[in-house]
């Protein structure tokens, strides 16, 4: 499934001759690129008469008009060794993972989240996009009355891209199968923990939800069709009997529209070919080849964009901008509010980050405003989980606790008073625990391109502002991959994090501090981040929100609590919200908008992909 490819010699043109009359081009198929038809005029007698009047002979012209076609040379830009350019989508990522021969989400949901596979070869039981759900894999849910169980649905002309069904025992086998193996970090292994599921004929799963702690005892769960919009079934015939975390699905056998041509661990380049025989017959799908590929360096990126080599980038928007655009006018800006609130993460199971005072002075160090005004365009500093504009007022939040708690305060000097007060004394200049130890932390992030410049620029500030305190702080730029399998075994001191809750109802900013994601350092949590964090009244207050109803004024109250929590111990600290930008290349496809949620990470590049329109026909 590697080939090998020199990605920086991978486009070629062909000449087309092409000589076609028009009673021919008619009657034939469209040709690979079409001929452009030119009016011309043409005298032709079509009937010649003589008539003899006495001793003169007068003949009589008939003329008719034809339109001729008159074929140029057309060219055709191949790529990638024979992908014709106007029918291939190029996206130009920040993949930086080394997984590049396995097709899997096992070890975790973002191992393989560049190569394509999880934008175009697997499918959902849902689409979330644009605030609503598309139905994919599953058709719709209901909930009975109380909310304590849930309908849901299934499509039932899937099929793998192998040809065989997608059924109802392929749902239950995953189901039981990712449980099976919730101890090794699989994602939704720990589900059944407080569900269980029946049937219902060949077409719906009935969920109900109980107490983790009283199996009898029913408990309603509204929220439930949120966590199973993202779930993926797997082909029973192909993973049964198989280790999750060794068993590499390649080529992939899955139920999404585009089949694995090539992937290629040397570029970091994978080729996806649209299925003919995909079974959502109504979804627009206009590339017929969509490739994700390494982009190289800012240097060589611009210069790609210039000449029209990718159509999708992640090239910094003052350089696309300034050096770009000018140069080619197919280059536009689509930019949008990223959803996700970047912020700093504590792991807590490391002493002395388990003090809150240690966190509090982290907190205090950093200069947001500053950090964000390092990216085009500038990264706002935020104090709230869940994206908002201007003022933070929210009915889940406490204003007072935003004063009280110095959330997104920068007071270096304000740090090292929390920390002599919490008794780490300033000793030759460097500043040490209770056992006499220096401060050292690390700070975990990753390459800039991916998500701007502030995302390195704010520990690069912070180390400065320790050392005038005598902490020391280590900014630690990883891999991609590096990263999140670290975070998710707990393999750091602080990170970098996004938390992505939802204005009108944020439990995502809350979920994953529930004990029931807590692992020891060095085992997969499965549910992103590893934070080390257990605590039962906490617990107690995640379970009420995720029991109660979203439409329930009364869960402000929870909600209220919770934010509290959060600030109170600073279990983790707010940084700045990114507003994401990125050129697009309108050449050969078109239709993407500002409005439109351009996102192409993961299964959310189907909400972009089905706005997307060939420019050439």
């Amino acid at each position: 499934m590697f080939t090998k490819t020199n990605k920086r010699r991978n486009i070629r043109t062909v000449p087309l001759f092409i000589f076609v009359s028009a009673s021919l081009l008619l009657a034939s198929c469209a040709p690979v690129a079409a001929p452009t038809a030119v009016e011309k005029e043409v005298t032709r007698v079509v009937k010649e008469t003589q008539v003899v009047k006495e001793t003169q002979v007068v003949k009589e012209t008939q003329v008719v008009k034809e339109t001729q076609v008159v074929t140029q040379t057309q060219i055709v830009k191949l790529v990638y060794g024979n992908l014709p350019r106007n029918e291939t989508l190029i996206i130009a990522g920040t993949a930086s993972n080394d997984v590049w021969d396995t097709f899997s989400m096992m070890s975790g949901p973002l191992t393989n989240a560049y190569s394509g596979y999880q934008q175009v070869g697997i499918e959902q039981a849902f689409l979330f996009a644009g605030g609503k759900y598309y139905p994919y894999l599953a058709q719709k849910w209901e909930y009975n009355k109380d909310g304590t169980e849930m309908t849901l649905y299934l499509t039932t002309n899937a099929t793998w891209n192998d040809g065989k069904p997608v059924t109802i025992d392929d749902w239950t086998f995953t189901l039981d199968y990712l449980h099976a193996n919730k101890d090794k970090g699989v994602p939704f292994g720990t589900m059944l923990d407080t569900t269980k599921y029946r049937t219902d004929g060949t077409d719906k799963i009935i969920f109900s939800f109980f107490d983790a702690k009283d199996p009898k005892k029913a408990v309603p769960n509204w929220r439930f069709h949120q966590s199973i919009a993202s779930f993926v079934p797997l082909a029973k015939h192909v993973w049964e009997g198989q280790d999750p975390l060794k068993f590499k699905n390649n080529p992939p056998v899955e139920a999404g529209p585009y089949k694995l041509v090539s992937c290629n661990a040397d570029t970091k380049t994978c080729i996806w070919q649209r299925r003919d025989d995909y079974w959502k017959k109504d979804e627009k799908l206009s590339p017929k080849y969509i490739v994700f590929t390494r982009q190289p360096e800012p240097d060589l990126l611009t210069q790609d964009l210039i000449s029209g080599n990718f159509d999708l980038s992640q090239l910094n928007a003052k350089l696309a901008t300034t050096a770009v655009m000018p140069k080619n006018p197919n280059i536009s800006m689509v930019e949008w509010p990223d959803p996700c609130p970047r912020q700093l993460m504590f792991n807590m199971e490391k002493a002395p980050l388990n003090d809150p005072a240690i966190r509090h002075a982290m907190s205090l160090l950093i200069d947001r405003e500053r950090a964000g005004k390092l990216d085009n365009p500038a990264a706002k500093p935020g104090v709230l989980p869940w994206p908002y504009q201007g003022d933070p007022t929210s009915p889940f939040v406490d204003p007072a606790d935003l004063k009280n708690y110095d959330v997104g305060v920068f007071d270096p000097a304000k740090a090292a008073q929390v920390l002599d007060d919490a008794g780490y004394k300033l000793v030759d200049g460097k500043r040490v625990d209770q056992n006499g130890k220096p401060l050292s932390f690390s700070i975990m992030t990753f390459d800039p391109s991916v998500h701007g410049a502030a995302v390195n620029g704010f520990p690069q500030m912070m180390a400065e502002e320790a050392a005038k305190i005598g902490v020391e702080i280590l900014p630690k730029v990883v891999e991609v991959g590096v990263f999140f399998d670290n975070a998710q075994k707990g393999n750091f001191d602080m990170m970098y994090q996004w938390v992505c809750g939802a204005p009108q109802d944020p439990l995502a900013a809350y979920s994953f501090l529930h004990s029931r994601y807590y692992k020891p350092i060095g085992t997969a949590t499965g549910f992103g981040q590893h934070l080390g964090y257990k605590d039962p009244a906490t617990d107690a207050l995640i379970e009420k929100v995720e029991q109660g109803n979203p439409a329930d004024p009364a869960l402000a109250d929870t909600y209220k609590q919770l934010f509290h929590t959060v600030t109170s111990q600073w279990l983790y600290v707010p940084l700045f919200s990114l507003y994401q930008g990125f050129p697009w290349n309108n050449e050969y496809f078109t239709g993407i908008k500002n409005q439109v949620e351009p996102w192409y990470w993961m299964y959310q590049f189907r909400g972009m992909l089905m706005y997307i329109d060939p420019t050439q026909k």
